[in-house]
């Protein structure tokens, strides 16, 4: 959490627990129930303040000590992305695998010379001259 948010969630907190306060004072008589009114009307504005603050990039969201989840998911993400790039590598091997049979020859260069060779005859079906 920066700096700039959490003196806006204290100001935040304060000024919404202040006037929740103000209003249990007039709705509910001093008690349990007057407490968990505050409470809930604070929440109810504190918890979507925070919610905005990590939107803007001011709270990461990682709530672990030490940034634990925050490592582990990086750790998960570049794992996915490498299996990712596996798997897609494995796939054009299995495409170029398909697309030339095994034991079959590489394709010749045509001849320079014009003419063409004993085998590229011997294998075309047309006119036998």
């Amino acid at each position: 959490m920066t700096l700039k948010a959490f003196l806006f969630l204290f100001a935040v907190t304060v000024v919404t627990v202040v006037s929740a306060a103000f209003i249990a004072e007039r709705v509910l008589e001093p008690g349990f129930a007057r407490g968990i009114m505050i409470a809930v009307l604070s929440g109810l504005v504190v918890f979507p303040a925070a919610r905005w603050a990590e939107y803007r990039g001011w709270i990461k969201g990682d709530w672990s000590p030490g940034g634990a989840a925050r490592k582990a998911a990086e750790a998960a993400k570049a794992a996915e992305k490498a299996k990712a790039a596996e798997k897609a590598k494995a796939a054009e091997q299995v495409t170029v695998a398909s697309a030339a049979p095994a034991g079959a020859a590489e394709p010749s260069e045509p001849n320079p010379s014009g003419s063409a060779s004993a085998a590229d005859r011997s294998s075309s079906s047309g006119d036998p001259r």
